[in-house]
């Protein structure tokens, strides 16, 4: 490459290792294009210093299916809970592939029915759901009816399923 000219978007199909075509579909978004081809064009644009880089990373972010995670926790005042929520957000803004969006909300009466009225509410906003609470009946009926209802429930911290094959992430004690 002559380093007194800009580089093309020759330059970058060339230092991705891919079509003209392809980068182009990429930078105008023209079609739908593979999002690891996508990040190979944008990396290829950025090491040959590409002028449109930015309007490729803004593509690629457009591009990206967008969903809507929701968290309940049981308490807004404990250090651990509030830690929990910022590492959850900072992988989901890591996340690649998709745009997450996470909205935290947190037990305020700990009474079953109470708790049952804020995953539902959750559940209508949102694309799927990770919860911590305690086992009881009409909560655990509540994630049965919301998981029937086609959207993902994982529990965290506590399995509170019944049922031994739903997800559940807890912490390693050891």
């Amino acid at each position: 490459m002559n380093n007194n000219k800009r580089p093309t978007i020759a330059t970058v199909a060339a230092q991705a290792g891919l079509s003209v075509a392809t980068v182009d579909r990429v930078l105008n978004a023209r079609a739908p294009v593979n999002p690891a081809t996508a990040e190979q064009v944008l990396k290829a644009a950025e090491a040959v210093g590409y002028f449109a880089a930015r309007l490729i990373a803004q593509r690629i972010v457009e591009q990206r299916p967008t969903y809507r995670f929701g968290i309940l926790l049981l308490n807004t005042a404990q250090a651990f809970y509030a830690n929990l929520a910022q590492a959850i957000g900072q992988a989901a803004q890591r996340r690649i592939g998709a745009n997450l969006t996470c909205q935290f909300e947190y037990v305020t009466d700990r009474s079953p029915a109470a708790i049952v009225a804020q995953l539902e509410q959750l559940a209508v906003q949102c694309d799927g759901l990770a919860v911590v609470s305690f086992a009881h009946p009409l909560i655990n009926a509540a994630l049965e009816q919301i998981r029937q209802a086609g959207v993902p429930v994982i529990a965290l911290l506590s399995d509170i399923h019944e049922k031994a094959d739903e997800p559940y992430v807890g912490q390693d004690n050891y």
